[in-house]
């Protein structure tokens, strides 16, 4: 046989409260944190795409501009004089026209720092492209820039060849590419002769470290603002719900003392307000219903008080009548009356004697 165990007690989960205040401020957080970060990544992409475009814009400008001051009787001169890739003379310094377009070709990087302008053809005896000059070809210690007459696509992917080619036909934009020496943008723009012909094309890269350059001054300007914005955010949020549930707890305490059966509680501290509002009138209705409880409960001690005098009489009754129907109490009622009967009898004559 075993023994009864004695139930476990199961002990009440302790719930971790977090006052209105904390939950104001923490859901405000929350959600003023989300709205400046996609403010900050609007601001930073809006800024930084802005600069794209305005670059973007100006080297179209700039390439368009300047495949109309190439000279193409002179370009198509220098394709004549020098027709192929010559590996032991990549450079033709010697060529005078060869010169001449490269210094123009620097003079355009002299007034867009940064950028990187050429002139490059298509050869028609094997639809290849080739280039022609280079801004840093002038440069007799270069050893970055192209040769003369060599193919493209030894240097650039394809993608880039494609819209180089498309820029023999009109202006084409290229977004951002990126290549040994780093990440780009450019813009190719063709060359034509006073019949049309295309003779072809110039091409302008610009590199993107200059978006970064205005990202990051962004940054240092758009930051301070947002993070100072944020603080006072916040510390604005934290006054209003202070304001906000400064009366809620003055009428919780005031409730929780009535509970505890003081009803008499002066709720006029909570009421008070310039400007009513739902604070006031649940503080209204907490006063209200205080006064009613009150009056319910002196109603019920009185009731109370009534029931149980009521109570005490009919068992005071009760009991009496319990002892006076009791064979102990009707036998010495009995008794009694016998005595009260004999004592009622008169007294007997001494001089008289009983007859026999």
């Amino acid at each position: 046989m075993t023994a009864n165990k004695a139930p476990t007690e199961i002990e009440p989960k302790t719930r971790v409260r977090f006052g209105l205040r904390v939950k104001l401020l923490t859901a405000f957080t929350i959600a003023f944190t989300v709205v400046f970060a996609v403010l900050s990544i609007f601001i930073l992409t809006y800024v930084t795409n802005a600069a794209q475009n305005k670059i973007q814009q100006d080297l179209r400008q700039t390439a368009a501009g300047s495949a109309l001051t190439v000279n193409v009787p002179d370009l198509q001169s220098l394709l004549t004089q020098v027709p192929d890739y010559d590996p032991k003379n990549p450079y033709p310094r010697d060529n005078n026209l060869y010169g001449k377009f490269n210094s123009e070709l620097n003079h355009i990087r002299e007034l867009v720092p940064e950028a990187r302008p050429y002139i490059y053809v298509l050869d028609p005896r094997d639809d290849t492209l080739r280039w022609v000059a280079t801004w840093d070809a002038v440069d007799q210690q270069s050893t970055t820039s192209v040769p003369y007459r060599g193919l493209v696509s030894d240097v650039v992917d394809a993608d880039r060849v494609a819209h180089m080619k498309g820029g023999l036909q009109q202006t084409v934009d290229q977004s951002a590419y990126t290549d040994a020496n780093g990440s780009w943008i450019a813009t190719y723009s063709p060359i034509t002769g006073p019949d049309g012909t295309v003779v072809g094309a110039i091409g302008i890269d610009y590199p993107l470290s200059y978006l970064e350059e205005v990202r990051a001054g962004a940054i240092r300007v758009v930051a301070p603002i947002l993070v100072v914005g944020y603080v006072l955010l916040l510390v604005l949020v934290l006054v209003v719900s202070t304001w906000l549930t400064r009366p809620l707890k003055r009428l919780t305490k005031a409730t929780t003392r009535i509970a505890e059966g003081e009803y008499d509680l002066d709720l006029s501290g909570v009421m008070s307000t310039r400007f009513p509002d739902e604070m006031a009138v649940l503080a209204e209705s907490f006063a209200t219903m205080a006064d009613k409880v009150r009056i319910r409960e002196k109603e019920l001690t009185r009731q109370v008080t009534q029931l149980r005098v009521e109570i005490d009489a009919a068992k005071r009754d009760q009991a009496v009548t319990e002892i006076t129907e009791s064979d102990f109490f009707t036998s010495l009622a009995a008794k009694a009356q016998a005595m009260r009967s004999r004592n009622a009898e008169p007294p007997a004559d001494p001089g008289i004697q009983p007859t026999t």
